[in-house]
Formats: C-alpha cells, sequence, structure tokens
C-alpha cells in the first residue's frame, strides 16, 4: 500500500514539473511575438532612410559644327537687308500699290559675267544676276530697281503679269501690245507677256490697266521677302 501512494505521489510531481516547463516556455513565446511586434511597429513608423545616391557629373557639352550652328535661312538674312548703295540717278515707276525707283547708274547682269567685273563694282548678287555699276554705255536686258519703302534692290525683267477676264484674249493681248508670250495658267486667267524695250514699260502698264479684256496688269519684279526683325 504504501509502495502505490509513494508512486502516485511521484507521478504528480513528475506532472506537476513537465506543466511548470511547459508554462514557462508558453511565457517566453508569448513574451517573444509581443517584442516583435512592438519593434515592427517602431520600424513602421519611423521614417525612411534614403540613401544619398553620388552626384552625377555634368555632360560634356558637344560642340556643334560650323554647318550647323547657322541655318541657311538665317545665312541668307544679309542677302535680303536693304542695300548700303545710294543711287545718283533714279526715276519712279509704280506697279501693284508699290513704287519703285528705276535705278540708272546699275544694271543686272548674268552671273556667269563675273570675271568682267571687279568686287568694287559688284553691288549685290540676286536670283542669279549680279547687280553692277553702270560702265559706260553697257545695254542690260533687265533694270534695276529699288523699294522706295524697303529701300532694297530689286530686278524688272520687262514681263507683265496679266490676268484677264477671259484667258483666251491672251494672243489678242499679246498682237496689239507687241508682247512676247513667256507662260500662260489658264486655271487662274494669268498670262506672262514680255517687252523687249524696256523705255515703254511704264506706257504698255498704263495701257493694260485701262483695257477692256484686262482686269489687272502688273510688272514682274524680282525682289526678296521683307526680313522681320
Amino acid at each position: 500500500m504504501k509502495k502505490r501512494v509513494l508512486i502516485l505521489v511521484g507521478s504528480l510531481g513528475v506532472l506537476a514539473l513537465v506543466w511548470t516547463l511547459t508554462w514557462d516556455k508558453y511565457q517566453e513565446s508569448l513574451l517573444i511575438e509581443e517584442g516583435a511586434s512592438e519593434s515592427e511597429k517602431k520600424s513602421s513608423s519611423r521614417p525612411p532612410v534614403f540613401k544619398r545616391l553620388p552626384a552625377q557629373k555634368p555632360l560634356p557639352i558637344l560642340e556643334k559644327p560650323k554647318a550647323m550652328k547657322t541655318s541657311f535661312f538665317l545665312e541668307r538674312v544679309v542677302d535680303r537687308k536693304p542695300t548700303n548703295f545710294r543711287p545718283s540717278k533714279h526715276k519712279i515707276i509704280e506697279s501693284g500699290n508699290q513704287k519703285f525707283n528705276i535705278v540708272e547708274d546699275l544694271i543686272a547682269v548674268k552671273a556667269s559675267h563675273r570675271n568682267r567685273y571687279s568686287s568694287e563694282e559688284i553691288v549685290e548678287e540676286k536670283f542669279s544676276f549680279l547687280l553692277v555699276k553702270k560702265n559706260g554705255s553697257e545695254d542690260s536686258e533687265n533694270l534695276v530697281v529699288q523699294n522706295s519703302r524697303t529701300k532694297r534692290l530689286a530686278i524688272l525683267t520687262g514681263v507683265f503679269k496679266i490676268k484677264l477676264f477671259n484667258h483666251e484674249d491672251w494672243s489678242k493681248i499679246s498682237e496689239k501690245y507687241s508682247l512676247i508670250e513667256q507662260a500662260n495658267f489658264p486655271g487662274i486667267r494669268l498670262t506672262l507677256l514680255k517687252t523687249n524695250d524696256l523705255n515703254k514699260l511704264e506706257s504698255i502698264l498704263s495701257q493694260l490697266n485701262k483695257d477692256s479684256m484686262v482686269e489687272r496688269a502688273e510688272l514682274e519684279i524680282l525682289e526678296n521677302p521683307p526680313v522681320t526683325n
């Protein structure tokens, strides 16, 4: 009987010891979990830390080729500016609501004749022509004019730009005023007719604008468009 009591007491002691150890471990695991959750809360509440990247070196500036620095338009601006030339003789002619001075001391010659003139004689180059100072009694197929408002030089070709009420009348106009056909545009009722007698430009222009077959007539003047600053 005593043996059974001793065995029972011993078994209860072992169970108590096991329970105690198990409880301690359970408490430790709870503490660990609570500590982990607290650390997570603290870490989440902290502001994010950004690493500072090393400063980048500025990219080298590549030198553009000379051809790219100045566009073709800008290169031609100088040619479009008013010339410094001041004519000593001129007379006024009107066309298309504009006034032009016929410059009598300049002539227009083909650019292929450049070798005949010195650089001092050449005033300007325009539309495959050279505008040169007149030397002696040289004749030219074209007249040089200067826009009264812009002061730019231009070339008067002797061609009339004629808009007709009936385009089929262009041959009658050509025969009536002894003009030579240059081009015809029936769709817009326009004909280009030329005279070889440059001294009659004003009188022919005046007669054309009074002719009943003509809606409007102007002189062909080769002049660069204005430059906007």
